[in-house]
């Protein structure tokens, strides 16, 4: 909110939050204190609250003392993280924030106050823990453990310190939302959950080992043949530390080029079943690649930073990426994700998991993206 002076007798009243929400123009003073007084009654009332202004279309989480039943499925960075590059430093070796990954350790018994979460570097790794409840929320789990720092301008600062600046952002399996205290309940239309959907892969037929993602006769093994389809006109390879997925595809269709990111989890058994794990890793995913689908320009960036660090072309070249992209500023583009876990089975799984799957795709389609596929087994 902002106010001044016009002839020494009129205020400017407006509400701004990245970019303006909100402007009732010119009053007096008199009228901007009314107003001010107005809010302040609004905002001490525990009563239901009438439409006033736009200042209701301002989405306001709840103080939350207990996590919800739903399940933790993925953190993701504060969205001030996006905005400019920041270095990450630790035992010797540096990269930007946004290349490392936020895992949440499954391995724990579910907490009602507290989520655990490992910072993974390329050679290092960083476990946390957030607390509601706590102060500082974020925490060390490990203090032998060498604390990453982030150089901001001139200024260094302990990765903890940052954090606690900076909240995370903890969505759940519905897709609703944890920042700090608060919960920011999902406001998604989510379509009912149909298994027909699923893209069931023999992967046995293919002497595939589904517990494994990389390496000989692993799920990414086999994707690097599967996906060599006529459709695609480019193939990336981006497996490895700051990844925007594990594949990307490129191709042109009815006058638009199609870009999928392809996410890539391993099964958490020999078999496919109703693993929760299973669900929750990959749809985690979705969340993490709807910052890199905002723009054409800013995905032809990321894909270009990802080639410089080793991204490998399966099918297609450098030249490709710009032609097909110059193309598509001439027609036009469309998004989608596709999340690959053979434990999940297009006959067997839980409808309490598919509507996890639905959220997801719920979720994706209000970041730019027009259809979220899954590849699972039968």
């Amino acid at each position: 909110m902002g106010c001044g002076t016009v002839d020494g007798k009129k205020v400017m009243i407006g509400y701004s939050s990245g970019s303006k929400v909100w402007s009732q123009g010119e009053a007096t003073l008199p009228e901007f204190i009314k107003w001010c007084r107005t809010l302040a009654v609004r905002m001490l009332d525990d009563q239901p609250l009438p439409s006033l202004s736009k200042m209701d279309l301002l989405k306001c989480g709840k103080e939350i003392e207990e996590l919800p039943d739903d399940g933790v499925i993925a953190a993701d960075w504060h969205v001030e993280v996006y905005k400019a590059p920041l270095l990450v430093t630790c035992d010797e070796s540096s990269c930007n924030l946004t290349d490392l990954r936020l895992e949440i350790d499954r391995t724990v018994a579910p907490s009602t106050d507290s989520i655990r979460v490992t910072v993974k570097g390329a050679a290092w790794n960083f476990p946390m823990q957030f607390s509601l409840t706590g102060m500082p929320q974020l925490t060390g789990m490990d203090n032998a453990i060498p604390q990453p720092t982030i150089k901001r301008g001139i200024r260094e600062q302990p990765i903890l310190e940052f954090l606690n600046d900076h909240p995370l952002n903890f969505y759940l399996s519905d897709f609703s939302r944890i920042a700090g205290v608060e919960h920011f309940a999902s406001e998604l239309e989510v379509d009912p959950f149909d298994r027909e959907k699923i893209i069931a892969i023999d992967w046995a037929a293919a002497k595939v080992n589904i517990e494994e993602e990389l390496g000989q006769n692993s799920i990414q093994d086999h994707l690097k043949t599967y996906l060599l389809t006529p459709d695609h006109q480019a193939v990336l390879h981006d497996h490895g530390s700051g990844e925007m997925a594990d594949f990307v595809t490129i191709g042109e269709f009815n006058d638009t080029i199609v870009v999928k990111l392809y996410h890539v989890k391993g099964s958490g058994g020999a078999a496919p079943g109703n693993r929760v794990g299973d669900v929750y890793e990959v749809c985690g995913q979705v969340v993490k690649s709807l910052i890199w689908l905002r723009s054409p320009k800013g995905l032809l960036a990321k894909i270009k930073q990802r080639r410089q660090s080793g991204s490998v072309w399966l099918k297609g070249d450098d030249a490709l990426l710009d032609s097909l992209f110059m193309k598509g500023q001439e027609k036009r583009f469309t998004f989608e994700i596709a999340m690959v876990q053979p434990g999940i089975s297009k006959q067997r799984i839980e409808h309490k998991l598919g509507e996890v799957i639905a959220a997801a795709s719920a979720h994706a389609k209000t970041g730019n993206v027009a259809a979220v596929h899954v590849l699972g087994s039968a």
